[in-house]
């Protein structure tokens, strides 16, 4: 059995509020992409900030 190290840190967090409008899954995808391009502690890659663009438009607008 493999056992990981315990973490004691948590990962940096970003949230925003937005209603429940159309015009708001476009700043839910801005939101993103300008916290994943902004991480201090890493570099993500541009086709993961893509993808989890696409997601959260996905996501944003199903909850409509």
């Amino acid at each position: 059995m493999t056992q990981h190290p315990r973490r004691t840190a948590l990962a940096p967090t970003s949230s925003v509020r937005l209603r429940g409008t159309r015009e708001n899954v476009a700043e839910a995808r801005r939101f993103t992409v300008k916290v994943l391009r902004k991480s201090a502690t890493t570099t993500v890659p541009d086709d993961v900030v893509e993808r989890t663009e696409l997601l959260v438009s996905e996501l944003t607008t199903n909850a409509l």
